[in-house]
């Protein structure tokens, strides 16, 4: 039986965090929102988009934890899903970033997140 092009190794939920994102690069910081989350990465939702290959550090923190979580991460994929409104603004773009180099308790920690905000199965 061939394998499902669309079935993801880590279950991800539907999560809406603000987070701390930083390009290693540059330094340039700014805070964005979360579309998606999971142990192996996120969706973001950022103004422009961010480029295929650059490294990431992000800062989020889970609902119920003081202490953030400091995570690295590269960008996968970023589209634009929104043209800009005005002249002067940037359109509204979506990106992926996986993790890099995990530690397997904060792996856990972000696992057990989306598995309990994930939507229940369809019967």
């Amino acid at each position: 039986m061939p394998l499902n092009p669309d079935r993801r190794r880590f279950i991800r939920a539907g999560a809406r965090l603000t987070i701390l994102l930083k390009d290693v690069a540059t330094g340039k910081a700014w805070r964005v929102l979360t579309k998606n989350l999971s142990g192996g990465g996120l969706c973001v939702i950022t103004d422009g988009l961010l480029m295929a290959g650059s490294a990431m550090e992000v800062e989020l923190t889970l609902p119920d934890r003081d202490a953030p979580l400091v995570l690295s991460a590269e960008v996968s994929w970023s589209k634009i899903v929104a043209a800009a409104r005005r002249s002067y603004e940037s359109p509204r773009a979506e990106s992926g970033l996986k993790f890099m180099q995990i530690d397997p308790k904060t792996r856990a920690l972000l696992e057990q997140y989306a598995k309990l905000s994930a939507p229940p199965p369809a019967e």
